[in-house]
């Protein structure tokens, strides 16, 4: 087993390698790295950061972005490194928890955090940083052989940081936390327990299932609900409606779990409080981004529409690539569907046995209806990397016929493949009919006018994006 974990071990470490150096410099987005390398250099040329330069971001990716700035130089590029890295850990701690049970599979669930994420959207994005600090919560929370009080202690100042790199992942993923020790503190007790002895449960709980509600009220469509959001709230449904545990039990938790939060936060608060710049990064950061999040893209797209067009193409293609690309479509928008039902059908027959067997699976659930936030395929591709693995973890936790393992290991495969070849690094302005026919726009090299001499974008952004540096001179 060892020589075949060592084989594999290299043959992923390869592959991602490659892939990440690859297409670390390819890709655009024009607003998005802008207003990020803009604040880095701001905040790189020694202005404050929410006094001299207010953002919605809470600050971490700000403080980064300078760091990586300062390191490696004035480019857009220069952002992308800590990134590319981060991503590329991310990997290998996924890769880690399938190499003792399927070295094999390991490899293929060790590359979907790059190559059905970040390959999408190679820039210097939050998101990136809030989806390996979630994957990592996963991990910690997975291990039964760490304390639980260290687990707890250690979930809370993961979570807090995914939150100061994006507010709003980090409500979600409170929430799949939370979750995850309500259902570990209730596994025990087969009976229901008075409400005022299991009070804190049946609060948490309610606050969970009443927040996703809210939010998937105002933010998702049918479709956005049915697909992503209603299998944490059926989750927290069931949690809420056929569980209990006693208040020392949940306690247990949350007592070190809450400690860990506040010192997530502690080092941002101290270092705002010292700075005069309190108010202003909670003004910024927590009332702003309620707003900012209420914002629309130009080019929002209607995940029905495209799923609808897909299956329309499966049965009536027009071409080969065409039936491709639209059933590579169709199952991206599948994975968090299995993950959900296979989530709560496992709960639901399984009560009696460890929830650290379904950390995973389970964070992956609230994830992704990070999705449900904007409908354009980037925001898809934020989640399905996770979603993917949380898939293939079900092979290992499960152990299916050899046949269904076979075809759950082909079927990310072919995601793989397809998402490499035809959609990787694409301009996130593409068409309906271009993303279910794989049609590719070329990359051109950016100058130095863009501060991008190592970066391959869109033609149309750079022809767009000179003529306004020159007439900006």
């Amino acid at each position: 087993m060892k020589k075949y974990q060592t084989i594999a071990c290299i043959i992923f470490l390869l592959i991602q390698t490659s892939i990440l150096i690859y297409f670390h410099n390819r890709f655009w987005s024009a607003a998005d790295e802008g207003q990020l390398a803009q604040v880095a250099q701001r905040v790189t040329h020694g202005e404050i950061l929410f006094r001299d330069v207010h953002d919605s971001h809470p600050g971490y990716i700000h403080w980064l972005n300078a760091f990586s700035m300062r390191i490696f130089g004035e480019d857009f590029v220069s952002l992308r490194y800590p990134a590319a890295f981060i991503v590329f850990v991310e990997g290998c701690l996924v890769f880690l928890l399938f190499s003792s049970p399927s070295p094999w599979l390991a490899v293929v669930a060790g590359l979907c955090p790059a190559v059905l994420s970040f390959v999408h959207y190679p820039g210097p994005s939050h998101h990136w940083y809030a989806l390996f600090f979630t994957a990592l919560i996963a991990v910690v929370l997975s291990h039964t052989g760490l304390e639980k009080r260290r687990q707890s202690f250690g979930a809370g100042i993961l979570a807090a940081t995914v939150f100061l790199f994006r507010q709003l992942t980090g409500v979600f993923v409170f929430m799949a936390v939370i979750s995850f020790f309500l259902l570990e503190a209730s596994e025990k007790r087969k009976t229901k327990l008075k409400i005022k002895d299991a009070l804190l449960f049946y609060i948490l709980s309610g606050m969970i299932l009443a927040g996703m509600a809210f939010y998937l009220a105002r933010a998702a469509d049918v479709f956005g609900f049915l697909t992503f959001g209603v299998w944490p709230m059926l989750l927290a449904g069931w949690i809420l409606a056929a569980r209990s545990a006693s208040n020392k039990d949940v306690g247990e938790r949350m007592k070190c779990f809450l400690p860990g939060v506040a010192a997530g936060f502690l080092p941002l608060l101290v270092q705002q409080g010292l700075q005069g710049t309190l108010g202003a990064w909670f003004e910024d950061s927590v009332i702003g981004a309620f707003y900012t999040y209420q914002n629309k893209i130009p080019w929002n797209y209607d995940y029905a529409v495209l799923w609808q067009a897909a299956w329309q193409n499966i049965f009536a293609p027009q071409s080969l690539v065409q039936f491709i690309n639209s059933l590579y479509w169709v199952l991206l928008f599948s994975l968090s569907v299995i993950n959900g039902i296979l989530l709560l059908v496992y709960i639901k027959r399984n009560e009696a046995k460890t929830v650290s067997t379904i950390a995973l699976p389970l964070i992956a659930s609230f994830y992704s209806v990070v999705a449900v936030h904007f409908q354009v395929p980037v925001y898809l591709y934020f989640t399905t990397g996770l979603s993917a693995v949380a898939v293939l973890w079900w092979m290992v936790v499960l152990k299916p016929r050899a046949w269904i393992q076979g075809l759950a290991a082909g079927s990310v495969i072919f995601l793989l493949a397809v998402s490499l070849c035809c959609h990787a690094a694409q301009p996130l302005t593409r068409s309906i009919d271009d993303l279910l026919s794989g049609a590719k726009s070329p990359l051109v090299r950016a100058g130095e006018e863009l501060k991008g001499k190592h970066l391959w974008i869109d033609p149309d952004d750079l022809a767009e994006y000179t003529r306004i540096m020159r007439m900006k001179d």
